[in-house]
Protein backbone atom coordinates (compact mmCIF):
# COMPACT_ATOMS: atom_id res chain seq x y z
CA UNK A 1 0.00 0.00 0.00
CA UNK A 2 1.49 3.40 -1.20
CA UNK A 3 0.29 6.18 1.45
CA UNK A 4 0.90 8.68 -1.29
CA UNK A 5 -1.81 7.35 -3.44
CA UNK A 6 -4.35 7.58 -0.67
CA UNK A 7 -4.64 11.15 0.73
CA UNK A 8 -6.18 10.65 4.26
CA UNK A 9 -3.35 8.07 5.06
CA UNK A 10 -0.53 10.59 4.06
CA UNK A 11 -2.44 12.85 6.59
CA UNK A 12 -2.78 10.49 9.29
CA UNK A 13 0.88 10.07 9.07
CA UNK A 14 2.08 12.97 9.05
CA UNK A 15 -0.25 14.53 11.99
CA UNK A 16 1.28 12.01 14.37
CA UNK A 17 4.94 12.92 13.43
CA UNK A 18 3.89 16.25 13.78
CA UNK A 19 2.30 15.43 17.62
CA UNK A 20 5.97 13.61 18.48
CA UNK A 21 8.03 16.38 16.97
CA UNK A 22 5.68 18.65 19.27
CA UNK A 23 6.19 16.41 21.63
CA UNK A 24 9.86 16.40 22.05
CA UNK A 25 9.93 20.38 21.52
CA UNK A 26 7.59 20.72 24.81
CA UNK A 27 10.16 18.21 26.76
CA UNK A 28 12.69 20.21 25.63
CA UNK A 29 10.96 24.03 26.17
CA UNK A 30 9.97 22.72 29.84
CA UNK A 31 13.13 21.78 30.77
CA UNK A 32 14.80 25.17 29.57
CA UNK A 33 12.46 26.46 31.84
CA UNK A 34 12.93 24.40 34.81
CA UNK A 35 16.88 25.70 34.37
CA UNK A 36 15.98 29.50 34.25
CA UNK A 37 13.66 29.32 37.02
CA UNK A 38 16.75 27.22 39.09
CA UNK A 39 19.00 30.13 37.63
CA UNK A 40 16.52 32.95 39.12
CA UNK A 41 15.46 31.57 42.35
CA UNK A 42 19.64 31.50 43.13
CA UNK A 43 20.08 35.01 41.90
CA UNK A 44 16.63 36.03 43.90
CA UNK A 45 18.41 34.07 46.78
CA UNK A 46 21.72 35.50 46.37
CA UNK A 47 20.64 39.07 46.31
CA UNK A 48 18.18 38.72 49.53
CA UNK A 49 21.56 37.67 50.93
CA UNK A 50 23.24 40.62 49.63
CA UNK A 51 20.68 42.87 51.15
CA UNK A 52 20.37 40.63 54.33
CA UNK A 53 24.38 41.19 54.97
CA UNK A 54 24.76 44.74 54.11
CA UNK A 55 22.10 44.94 56.92
CA UNK A 56 24.68 43.38 58.93
CA UNK A 57 26.93 45.61 58.07
CA UNK A 58 25.17 48.75 59.40
CA UNK A 59 27.08 50.62 62.43
CA UNK A 60 23.59 49.66 64.38
CA UNK A 61 23.34 46.62 63.77
CA UNK A 62 26.71 46.14 64.46
CA UNK A 63 27.21 47.55 67.47
CA UNK A 64 23.55 46.05 68.83
CA UNK A 65 24.61 42.58 67.97
CA UNK A 66 27.91 43.26 69.76
CA UNK A 67 26.37 44.82 73.13
CA UNK A 68 25.49 42.24 75.54
CA UNK A 69 21.40 41.69 75.88
CA UNK A 70 20.49 43.51 78.56
CA UNK A 71 22.81 46.89 77.60
CA UNK A 72 20.42 47.23 74.53
CA UNK A 73 18.28 49.65 74.10
CA UNK A 74 14.73 49.38 73.07
CA UNK A 75 15.66 50.88 69.21
CA UNK A 76 18.19 48.36 69.09
CA UNK A 77 16.48 45.23 70.47
CA UNK A 78 13.86 45.92 67.65
CA UNK A 79 16.64 46.50 64.76
CA UNK A 80 18.08 43.12 65.70
CA UNK A 81 14.26 41.67 66.11
CA UNK A 82 14.05 43.04 62.32
CA UNK A 83 17.44 41.73 61.15
CA UNK A 84 16.87 38.50 62.39
CA UNK A 85 13.34 37.99 61.34
CA UNK A 86 14.97 39.13 57.70
CA UNK A 87 17.24 36.82 57.94
CA UNK A 88 15.11 33.70 59.28
CA UNK A 89 12.56 34.20 56.62
CA UNK A 90 15.53 34.27 53.78
CA UNK A 91 16.23 31.08 55.06
CA UNK A 92 12.98 29.78 55.07
CA UNK A 93 13.29 30.63 51.65
CA UNK A 94 16.49 28.34 50.53
CA UNK A 95 14.81 25.58 52.65
CA UNK A 96 11.72 26.00 50.25
CA UNK A 97 13.09 26.34 47.32
CA UNK A 98 15.52 23.21 48.50
CA UNK A 99 12.60 21.03 48.73
CA UNK A 100 11.39 22.39 45.53
CA UNK A 101 13.89 21.40 43.81
CA UNK A 102 15.30 24.64 42.35
CA UNK A 103 18.44 24.86 45.13
CA UNK A 104 20.13 22.40 44.94
CA UNK A 105 21.97 19.86 47.53
CA UNK A 106 25.94 21.56 47.16
CA UNK A 107 23.97 24.86 48.32
CA UNK A 108 22.20 24.22 50.48
CA UNK A 109 24.17 22.36 52.40
CA UNK A 110 26.68 25.56 52.67
CA UNK A 111 23.77 27.59 53.63
CA UNK A 112 23.14 24.86 56.43
CA UNK A 113 26.55 26.00 57.36
CA UNK A 114 26.03 29.68 57.25
CA UNK A 115 22.85 29.19 59.22
CA UNK A 116 25.11 27.41 62.19
CA UNK A 117 27.46 30.02 62.11
CA UNK A 118 25.07 32.77 62.84
CA UNK A 119 23.11 30.60 65.25
CA UNK A 120 26.32 30.57 66.93
CA UNK A 121 25.18 34.07 68.75
CA UNK A 122 23.10 33.84 71.80
CA UNK A 123 20.98 36.96 70.47
CA UNK A 124 20.41 34.64 67.37
CA UNK A 125 18.89 31.61 68.99
CA UNK A 126 16.93 34.05 71.44
CA UNK A 127 15.35 35.44 68.68
CA UNK A 128 14.75 32.37 66.35
CA UNK A 129 13.08 30.92 69.99
CA UNK A 130 10.44 33.81 69.99
CA UNK A 131 9.61 33.86 66.39
CA UNK A 132 10.05 29.97 65.36
CA UNK A 133 6.03 29.56 65.18
CA UNK A 134 5.93 32.39 62.42
CA UNK A 135 8.01 29.85 60.11
CA UNK A 136 6.50 26.28 58.19
CA UNK A 137 6.51 23.67 60.82
CA UNK A 138 9.52 21.57 58.77
CA UNK A 139 11.51 24.42 58.70
CA UNK A 140 11.47 24.64 62.49
CA UNK A 141 12.28 21.24 62.67
CA UNK A 142 15.73 21.98 61.26
CA UNK A 143 16.22 25.27 62.78
CA UNK A 144 15.12 23.77 66.09
CA UNK A 145 17.29 20.73 65.89
CA UNK A 146 20.41 22.89 65.22
CA UNK A 147 19.56 25.40 68.13
CA UNK A 148 19.90 21.92 70.42
CA UNK A 149 23.01 21.05 68.88
CA UNK A 150 24.80 24.46 69.17
CA UNK A 151 23.46 24.87 73.19
CA UNK A 152 24.62 21.18 73.88
CA UNK A 153 28.18 22.13 72.47
CA UNK A 154 27.97 25.37 74.57
CA UNK A 155 26.85 23.54 77.51
CA UNK A 156 29.82 20.90 77.26
CA UNK A 157 32.38 23.15 76.65
CA UNK A 158 31.60 25.33 79.77
CA UNK A 159 31.62 21.94 80.89
CA UNK A 160 35.14 21.77 80.05
CA UNK A 161 35.97 25.06 81.43
CA UNK A 162 34.96 23.73 84.80
CA UNK A 163 36.88 20.59 84.47
CA UNK A 164 39.86 22.41 83.61
CA UNK A 165 40.01 24.16 86.85
CA UNK A 166 40.19 20.62 88.52
CA UNK A 167 42.77 18.89 86.53
CA UNK A 168 46.08 18.31 87.23
CA UNK A 169 48.54 20.50 86.22
CA UNK A 170 50.53 18.63 84.13
CA UNK A 171 47.47 17.64 82.33
CA UNK A 172 47.41 18.31 78.58
CA UNK A 173 43.89 20.44 77.57
CA UNK A 174 45.36 20.97 74.15
CA UNK A 175 42.22 19.33 72.80
CA UNK A 176 39.73 20.85 74.91
CA UNK A 177 41.32 24.11 74.11
CA UNK A 178 40.99 22.93 69.99
CA UNK A 179 37.22 21.94 70.79
CA UNK A 180 36.87 25.29 73.02
CA UNK A 181 37.89 27.39 70.24
CA UNK A 182 35.44 25.65 67.67
CA UNK A 183 32.72 26.11 69.70
CA UNK A 184 33.35 29.90 70.06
Amino acid sequence: MNIFKEPVKLFEAISHLAVVIGLIFLIFELKQSNDMIKVQTRALISETLISVSMAFSSKDISNAFSKPMNMLTPTECYQLYGFSRGMFRAWENQHYQHLQGFFDETEYSAALKSWEQLLHWDKFRMFWKNQRKAYAPKFQAIIDHKVKVIEHKIKRSQTLKQDKKILPKNYNMSLCDDIRHKLE
